[in-house]
């Protein structure tokens, strides 16, 4: 394809990170697998743990922030204008982020990093059948941060399991929705 290697191994890594690949040493690099368990373990531990991470964070926020989660919101927004799929789900996780960076603790940031990334392969290998109104997904964060600055665990609480799950569940309707679409024309086929 006339392509030099650098350009390759650029795009290798940009595609590991964003969990589509996996790279073994001196045995090559491979398209990742998610199976439904490891997804759906992804979003319940997502779903438990950040209401705790978002109260220990509420002790070190400040301006700069819920400047920086605003931004995060503002991108999720522009990106669904855009239909940019990719664009949203990377800055609705680096939203997420902030909790657990500024949480204090070391074991949280590590939750967060190896769940978030089978968080974003499932979002990314899902985006085919992932149609949900994307401002509306941006749009949810708001609550989010509106909680967050009021310092209003209990809200939290509450807010965050059910926006992870309303997440979850849209994209896995939208599954299961095209599944039975397939089926459906497979039998009209016969």
């Amino acid at each position: 394809m006339g392509t030099s290697p650098g350009p390759v191994r650029e795009a290798f890594v940009a595609l590991q990170k964003e969990g589509l690949l996996t790279s073994l040493p001196r045995r090559g690099t491979f398209v990742a697998s998610l199976s439904e368990l490891e997804s759906r373990v992804a979003y319940e531990v997502w779903a438990l743990i950040e209401p705790y991470a978002a109260e220990l964070a509420m002790v070190n926020a400040d301006k700069g922030t819920y400047d920086r989660m605003t931004a995060a919101l503002n991108a999720m927004r522009t990106a669904a204008k855009e239909s940019k799929l990719q664009d949203l789900i990377h800055y609705d996780l680096e939203f997420h982020a902030t909790f657990y960076d500024l949480s204090g603790t070391e074991l949280l940031k590590s939750i967060w990093s190896s769940t978030s990334v089978t968080i974003q392969r499932f979002m990314t290998m899902a985006a085919s059948h992932y149609v949900p109104d994307l401002t509306e997904t941006a749009d949810q964060h708001l609550a989010l941060l509106t909680l967050f600055r009021a310092k209003d665990v209990d809200g939290l609480r509450i807010a965050i399991p059910t926006h992870v799950g309303d997440l979850r569940r849209r994209i896995m309707e939208a599954e299961s929705l095209e599944e039975q679409t397939e089926r459906t024309s497979r039998a009209d086929v016969r």
